[in-house]
């Protein structure tokens, strides 16, 4: 970008520096607009710089969100980690049933590790949604 500013820059001055040349410039055998045409690429060229920063600017925020509810999904899938754990623990035809299709959906990588199966999940009503709420367990 910092090679398409300085060309910018020297369009303009090339433009600034010719003006009083015009007439001259159309009798060597240019245009009688060419000015005019060169002030109209100097904005298109500034036009598309712009739009680009633009995209680039939308480009960055829409993967800073898609990053944050991919990060809110693997939480969810670790706090259900805990809680499908817990509802199985104990229970000894969980390990062939439902524990055993729960490890079958959920990779290893995306289960709650050592550290946070050390908080115990709870289930609490909230209005129409329930959420799941981890506290430090005391054992």
């Amino acid at each position: 970008m910092a090679n398409l500013r300085k060309l910018l820059d020297v369009a303009r001055a090339a433009e600034r520096d010719l003006a009083p040349y015009q007439q001259e410039i159309v009798n060597r055998g240019f245009p009688e607009d060419f000015l005019t045409q060169l002030q109209g690429a100097i904005a298109a060229v500034e036009q598309v710089h712009s739009a680009n920063a633009t995209a680039r600017q939308v480009q960055a925020k829409a993967r800073g969100e898609l990053l944050l509810g991919m990060q809110m999904a693997l939480d969810a899938v670790r706090c259900l980690d805990i809680v499908v754990r817990r509802a199985c623990d104990g229970d000894p035809s969980a390990g062939e049933g439902p524990l055993a299709a729960w490890n079958a959906i959920v990779p290893p990588a995306r289960r709650a590790d050592r550290r946070v199966n050390r908080y115990a999940g709870t289930v609490e009503q909230g209005g129409e949604a329930e959420a799941v709420v981890l506290t430090r367990s005391t054992e």
